[in-house]
C-alpha cells in the first residue's frame, strides 16, 4: 500500500513539473516568465537574452539538464554588477557561467559566439557541438567527466579546452588550425581524433596522457609539435614524412609512448630534441633524416631499437641520449665527416663491446681514440657506399601506387614477409633465385610496414617502409 502511495505521489509530481519549457524572451525578462524555475529540466529560448538571463539560468535553475539557444541571440549588458562585472559583451557566454552545472546538453545557434574561459568546466555535459563561428576560451569544457564526444567547428582549440575529460572518446576538429597546450591532456579514453587537413600547430601537452589514442593523422601543413605533445599517449606509429615545413619537434613530444613501434621523421628535421622518444620501449626503428645534426639529451633513452644510422650531418649527441638501449647491436657511423661530439654517459647501461660500430676507414683511428666511442667493437668501412655494410642497407623498397616493390640488392633471399606495426603478418612470398619482387598492398591496412627477408644463411634482415 505504501509503495502504491509513493508511486502515485511521484507520478503526480512528475505531471505538475514544468519539465520542458519554451520561452520567447527579451533581454532581462526570463525571470519574470518562469513561475517555478527550480523545477525546469529542459529550456528552449527564442528572441534575445543578456547576462541577467544567463546568470538567472545558472544560479536559479538547479534542475536544468538541457539548454537550447539555437533560436536565441545574446545582447550586450551594461548596468548593476553581475558577479562583480558591470559590462558583458554581445554574443558571449561569460567565463565560468555554467562551471559545475548539472547541464547535460546545450545547443548553440550558427552565428558568431564566444564561449568564455571555463564556461562549462566540470559540468555534466554528455556531448557538445561547437559552431563554426565560435571562439572558445581556455578550459571551456575542462573536467567534464560525462562528456563522450565533441565536434569542434572553431579554428582554434584553446589551452586546456577539454583537459581531464575522462570519458571523452571521440573528437572531430575538421577546421582547427591550432590545438592549444593541454587541450586534451589526460583524456584517457580518447581513441578517435579527426584532425583538420590544415592543422599547423599542436601545443605542449596537447594529447599527453591520452592512453587510448593509437593513431593520429599528421597533415603536411604542420609547422610545430610542441613539448610533450603526445607524451604517454597510445600511439603505435608516427608518420611525419609528409610534414616538410616541420623543422623542429619539442622535447619529450613522444616520450613514454609504450606502444610506439614505428617512426618516420620529416626530412626537414634539424635535430632530435631532448627526451623526444624517452622510454619508448617498443620502438624498433628510427631513421634519422639527413639534415639532423644533433641528438639531444635523453632523446632515445630506453628505446628498443636494434640499430642506429647516423646521418652525415651528425655533430653532437647529448647526455644519456641512448642510455638503456639494451637491444642495440649496430651503429652505422660510416657517413659522418668527423667523430661526433658526445655528452655525458651517452650509452649508459648499453653493452658497448657487443655493439658493432661501423666507421670509415679514414676515421677508424679517430673513433678508436675518442672517449665512449672506443668502447664499441669498431668495424672498418671502405666508403659510404661500401658493400661491407649491414645486409639491411642492401635491401631496398618503395611503394608504386598499391604495389610494394622490393630490390634485394644482391642478397640471396629465401622468403620475404610483410608485417604491420603491431606484428600481424600481411603477406609471405618465396623468393629463392629472385632479385626482387612486387606485391599488391591494396588490402593492407595502415601506412607503415615492416618487410622481413630471410636469407639463404638463415639470417633475417628487415626494412621499414611508409606508404603515403
Amino acid at each position: 500500500m505504501l509503495r502504491f502511495i509513493i508511486s502515485a505521489v511521484l507520478a503526480l509530481v512528475a505531471m505538475t513539473l514544468p519539465a520542458a519549457t519554451a520561452v520567447q524572451v527579451s533581454p532581462g525578462t526570463l525571470e519574470s516568465q518562469l513561475a517555478e524555475p527550480d523545477l525546469v529540466t529542459d529550456l528552449a529560448l527564442s528572441g534575445s537574452v543578456d547576462a541577467r538571463d544567463l546568470f538567472f539560468i545558472a544560479d536559479k535553475m538547479p534542475a536544468l539538464k538541457s539548454l537550447d539557444l539555437t533560436s536565441a541571440s545574446i545582447e550586450a549588458y551594461e548596468g548593476p554588477a553581475l558577479r562583480s562585472l558591470v559590462r558583458y559583451n554581445e554574443n558571449e557566454l561569460p567565463a565560468g557561467i555554467f562551471a559545475g552545472s548539472p547541464l547535460e546538453s546545450v545547443s548553440f545557434g550558427t552565428g558568431r559566439l564566444t564561449i568564455g574561459a571555463a564556461a562549462f568546466a566540470g559540468s555534466r555535459l554528455r556531448s557538445i557541438s561547437v559552431p563554426a563561428e565560435c571562439e572558445l576560451g581556455m578550459g571551456a569544457f575542462a573536467g567534464c567527466g560525462n562528456l563522450t564526444s565533441a565536434t569542434i567547428g572553431a579554428a582554434t582549440v584553446p589551452d586546456g579546452a577539454f583537459a581531464g575529460c575522462g570519458s571523452l572518446k571521440e573528437v572531430s576538429a575538421p577546421v582547427a588550425v591550432e590545438i592549444g597546450a593541454s587541450a586534451f591532456r589526460n583524456c584517457a579514453v580518447l581513441g578517435k581524433f579527426e584532425a583538420s587537413p590544415g592543422l599547423r600547430t599542436i601545443g605542449a601537452d596537447a594529447f599527453s596522457g591520452c592512453a587510448a589514442l593509437a593513431s593520429f593523422d599528421f597533415p603536411a601543413t604542420l609547422t610545430a609539435i610542441c613539448s610533450s605533445a603526445f607524451s604517454g599517449s597510445g600511439l603505435s606509429e608516427v608518420d611525419l614524412g609528409g610534414c616538410r615545413a616541420l623543422t623542429a619537434i619539442g622535447g619529450y613530444a613522444f616520450s613514454k609512448c609504450a606502444a610506439l613501434r614505428s617512426v618516420i621523421l620529416p626530412a626537414s628535421l634539424e635535430r632530435l630534441e631532448s627526451g623526444l622518444f624517452f622510454d619508448c620501449s617498443s620502438l624498433r626503428t628510427v631513421e634519422l633524416p639527413a639534415s639532423c645534426a644533433a641528438i639531444g639529451n635523453y632523446a632515445l633513452k630506453g628505446c628498443g631499437t636494434s640499430w642506429l644510422d647516423l646521418p652525415e650531418a651528425t655533430a653532437y649527441i647529448g647526455d644519456y641520449a641512448m642510455a638503456g638501449m639494451n637491444r642495440l647491436s649496430d651503429i652505422y657511423a660510416h657517413r659522418v665527416a668527423s667523430v661526433p661530439e658526445l655528452g655525458e654517459n651517452v650509452w649508459a647501461c648499453v653493452d658497448s663491446p657487443s655493439v658493432s660500430l661501423h666507421v670509415l676507414d679514414i676515421l677508424y683511428s679517430d673513433f678508436s681514440a675518442a672517449d665512449q666511442w672506443q668502447e664499441f667493437a669498431l668495424v672498418k668501412v671502405a666508403s659510404a657506399d661500401s658493400i661491407e655494410l649491414s645486409p639491411r642497407r642492401q635491401l631496398r623498397g618503395r611503394f608504386a601506387g598499391n604495389m610494394l616493390e622490393l630490390d634485394f640488392g644482391g642478397l640471396v633471399a629465401c622468403e620475404a614477409a610483410v608485417y604491420d606495426v603491431s606484428g600481424i603478418r600481411l603477406a609471405a612470398v618465396g623468393t629463392r633465385g629472385m632479385n626482387g619482387l612486387s606485391v599488391d598492398s591494396s588490402a593492407w591496412p595502415g601506412k607503415v610496414f615492416i618487410v622481413s627477408v630471410t636469407l639463404a644463411d638463415g639470417k633475417t634482415v628487415s626494412l621499414k617502409l611508409g606508404r603515403n
